[in-house]
């Protein structure tokens, strides 16, 4: 599915979002450790086809604050010690040490330096997949709903996973 103004991963945020709700099992298959914060749904479960291995987080929210903290340097994301343009310029980032990290986190960002609460409000919105744009998520959603992506039809689950070796996934069958 393809949408104007969307990236994949919004898409498959959106579908979590619209569908997490109604116990369905959701499996990301993908290596992309972005979407951890999706895990915060009981009903949603990640497997790296790359790695062959199941991809969990026993706190899906304190990863996501980390992860908006730490920035994303291969999404051109700095630490929010950081300026925006730093990759640009080829500016090395401001150190950011798990004790920087904990001292901010038992802080209201708010309270923190004006800076930094502004580069935080900055990497929230690029980083935690919550702050998508409403016009976005409707045009997935409209998209999805064009489509026949919902194909009931399993019958060729068994052999894409065993042609691409993902036999992992094949004991767990039952669950798509």
């Amino acid at each position: 599915m393809r949408v104007q103004n969307a990236e994949a991963d919004d898409i498959i945020a959106s579908l979590v979002y619209e569908f997490s709700e109604e116990d369905n099992k959701i499996l990301i298959l993908s290596a992309d450790k972005d979407f951890i914060q999706l895990h915060k749904y009981k009903n949603v479960k990640q497997y790296d086809p790359v790695r062959k291995k199941w991809i969990s987080i026993e706190n899906s929210e304190s990863y996501l604050q980390e992860h908006i903290l730490k920035g994303d340097s291969g999404d051109g994301i700095p630490n929010v010690l950081s300026p925006d343009n730093c990759f640009v310029i080829g500016q090395r980032q401001s150190p950011l040490t798990k004790k920087k990290i904990e001292n901010i986190l038992s802080t209201k960002i708010e309270e923190y330096d004006p800076l930094l609460s502004k580069n935080y409000i900055r990497n929230k919105k690029l980083i935690d997949l919550s702050e998508m744009p409403d016009h976005i998520y409707n045009k997935i959603m409209d998209e999805y709903s064009k489509s026949n992506t919902v194909n009931k039809d399993r019958s060729n689950l068994i052999p894409y996973f065993m042609k691409n070796k993902l036999n992992n996934l094949i004991e767990h069958i039952s669950e798509f």
